[in-house]
């Protein structure tokens, strides 16, 4: 349903064409990886079940905040029957 992707080389390549001091401070919330990469996405299916399946790449937020490394473990929380 939505998708935002981005190839973090090439935002940098712009990014330091416009102002070159930028180029260090985006790298630190992008990355330098020269691939098309999925930072934010939505997918929403129906059917007998409505399933919404949210995406995002924590390296934009750890860049913001200046963390390096997350840990954690997430877990898939059941659906609940919606009452009338």
């Amino acid at each position: 349903m939505l998708e935002f992707a981005l190839n973090p080389d090439r935002i940098l390549k712009l990014i330091g064409a416009i102002e070159p001091g930028g180029a260090q401070m985006a790298k630190m919330v992008l990355g330098s990886e020269n691939q098309l990469m999925t930072k934010l996405g939505l997918d929403v299916t129906g059917g007998k079940e409505m399933k919404i399946k949210f995406t995002l790449n924590p390296r934009i937020f750890m860049g913001f905040f200046g963390v390096r490394s997350v840990e954690g473990k997430f877990e898939e929380i059941p659906a609940q029957e919606l009452k009338k």
